[in-house]
């Protein structure tokens, strides 16, 4: 596959066309760590992918409640006619 003007193109236009997606999320999470902060609530010092390999060894050292919902949550389904 070769790369000639018209696919460095398209790929600039595809970057364009999303990079407001990826600076929109950046400026959603700093804007509520800074509510966060004025509201004097804990805020998230730790921001980044849980490891891809889930071992015994560092399943202790991983903060589940992060990503899963809490043990006593019953989730509730309604559905309107």
């Amino acid at each position: 596959m070769s790369f000639d003007f018209s696919s460095l193109f398209w790929i600039f236009i595809a970057i364009m066309v999303l990079q407001p997606l990826f600076t929109g999320r950046w400026y959603t999470v700093r804007r509520a760590q800074a509510i966060r902060a004025i509201e004097k609530k804990p805020m998230m010092t730790f921001v980044k992918p849980i490891p891809d390999m889930v071992t015994k060894e560092t399943l202790p050292q991983i903060k589940l409640d992060l990503t899963f919902a809490p043990a006593d949550f019953k989730p509730v389904f309604t559905v309107k006619q």
